[in-house]
């Protein structure tokens, strides 16, 4: 079995805490982060220690942004923009639990902000605590009825909680408040890909174009779903497209290979892996389908190879270990197939562990029932039951 590249749905709320124009001299002024203030007369004020923080985040230098932050709470210990924004800087420095503190911060200040709890709950999910994001999802959307943004920040916490028809529900919702917006069909039709149901997911992905023609997400997920439902003709040539405008995206090149594979076109989608990883030979899961397709040719040494090469990669990959003991099957070594097959077994999904089992089935129409293949089939139909 191959593994598609599908990337997660997802929506990353940052809040822009420099998006407002400058307030006059002198006016009374209502903070876009929820902090009125007076600002004094002058003509020449000079940057605040929160704003050159903000800059600094735009330039990237991160350890100065955090190190300005503190310096403007220091000051000011209920600066909200601060707070927020030392918050989201930690996000970006990958530390979670201290960006969830700061943010939090934040909502104490301001808890009726629809945007505060958002941004709260986007670091939830970031710090693995999804249970905690639906809270603050669900708080933001009874704070700011109507819009669709918290609902699809709901959408999204609840997958990662795989609370599939819930999530589903809430990007419905969320579309009847903005039709037009391409990542909630996009976001729909990630739901449906997840379930297999490639028709619909391949109808969402459509949907999303025809709102925004070079809307790469949906492009994405139109690409995998019609590698998905093996569509494979319909998937080249939505690729091939694609990839006049990006000749370089590793995305595309292993969906170009998947379809090639597909296709049975082995040779060529053998030479697209070799050249992707050519260019970065640490992608583990292009091995294991560059390994899948060799296998498909007959190259049953050098997919063995490649597989073993993808998991001193990344070892959890179950289907690649299942693909290993099906080789093994197939080339008649019972024990070397058992081990594999057992080692998997450990991790793999109940999705992958079926796949498995329609790949020792479909080698069984190719190489008829041998006594490997007959006894790896026993060994996985029983871990089903």
């Amino acid at each position: 079995m191959r593994r598609f590249a599908s990337p997660v749905a997802g929506v990353a709320l940052l809040l822009c805490i420099a998006c407002a124009p400058a307030p006059r001299a002198g006016a009374q002024v209502d903070d876009p982060l929820g902090l009125s203030r007076t600002t004094p007369p002058r003509p020449q004020e000079p940057q605040t220690a929160a704003a050159r923080a903000v800059e600094l985040m735009r330039q990237g230098k991160l350890p100065e942004a955090i190190a300005a932050f503190r310096e403007a709470l220091k000051a000011n210990p209920k600066d909200i923009a601060a707070h927020l924004g030392l918050g989201q800087a930690l996000q970006q420095q990958g530390k979670a639990d201290e960006a969830v503190a700061e943010i939090q911060l934040a909502v104490d200040l301001n808890p009726q902000s629809a945007d505060f709890r958002m941004a709260l709950a986007g670091a939830l999910l970031g710090a693995n605590r999804p249970k905690d994001a639906v809270r603050e999802y669900e708080r933001a959307a009874d704070l700011s009825p109507m819009r669709a943004a918290p609902l699809v920040g709901l959408g999204n916490a609840l997958l990662r909680l795989h609370r599939s028809e819930d999530a589903l529900a809430a990007y419905l919702r969320a579309r009847g408040y903005e039709p037009d917006d391409p990542s909630i069909p996009t976001a729909i039709g990630r739901v449906y890909a997840d379930r297999e149901d490639w028709l619909s997911a391949i109808r969402e992905a459509r949907a999303a174009l025809r709102l925004r023609a070079d809307y790469t997400p949906a492009r994405d997920l139109l690409i995998d779903s019609l590698n998905g439902g093996k569509r494979y003709a319909e998937a080249l040539a939505e690729i091939d497209s694609a990839l006049k405008a990006a000749p370089n995206d590793i995305d595309l090149r292993n969906a170009r290979a998947t379809a090639l594979d597909g296709l049975e076109r082995r040779d060529e989608a053998i030479r697209e892996y070799q050249d992707i990883l050519k260019a970065d030979p640490r992608q583990a899961t292009t091995w294991g389908n560059l390994g899948w397709s060799q296998y498909g040719a007959g190259k049953y040494d050098d997919a063995i190879a490649s597989s073993r090469k993808a998991l001193e990669i990344d070892p959890t990959l179950a289907y690649v270990r299942l693909n290993l003991g099906l080789i093994y099957a197939v080339k008649g070594d019972v024990n070397a197939a058992r081990k594999e097959y057992e080692a998997a077994i450990s991790i793999a999904t109940r999705a992958d562990l079926q796949a498995g089992l329609e790949d020792i089935r479909a080698a069984m129409k190719k190489h008829g029932r041998t006594a490997a293949l007959q006894e790896v089939e026993k060994l996985l139909a029983a871990v089903r039951k």
